[in-house]
């Protein structure tokens, strides 16, 4: 009988402290889920709030200089085609993933047009290619371009 009456009072103090933290859980959930809904409901606010544009290119906007480039690169290069990115020296409104990155984000947005060197069509962003190269079939602000190589 001892040893029950021990093993009661040895089994309190960490019933006590489980019935504690789910008290302490209980309560810090109840005062943050107003805000945690209200901050759910922002965010989706703002995300409805998007324009397809935004919604298509979304991580685009960091790396790329202007949305443009991409959707006329898209709209001129066939599915079948090929290109090659081209990234010259950074313009001062460009932002500071653009050399880096713009190749691969041309790679994702272009699907199933594929990336090859020497390639009948450059995506020029600022890369300084000249009539010589081929002939401009647009151009954009900033140095941004799409060339057509000669075949």
């Amino acid at each position: 009988m001892e040893g029950i009456v021990r093993r009661l009072r040895s089994e309190r103090p960490p019933r006590l402290a489980v019935l504690l933290c789910v008290v302490v859980a209980a309560v810090a959930a109840a005062l943050r889920y107003p805000q945690a809904l209200s901050d759910i409901t922002d965010r989706a606010r703002d995300n409805a709030a998007l324009s397809f544009a935004d919604r298509e290119i979304g991580g685009g906007n960091s790396v790329l200089p202007g949305q443009e480039v991409m959707y006329q690169a898209r709209a001129r290069i066939p599915e079948d085609g090929s290109y090659e990115v081209v990234v010259g020296e950074r313009s001062e409104g460009w932002p500071s993933l653009t050399q880096e990155h713009a190749a691969g984000f041309a790679r994702y947005f272009l699907q199933p047009r594929r990336p090859a060197p020497g390639a009948p069509w450059v995506v020029c962003f600022n890369c300084g290619l000249g009539p010589e190269s081929g002939r401009v079939v647009w151009e954009g602000e900033e140095g941004l371009s799409i060339i057509r190589r000669p075949e």
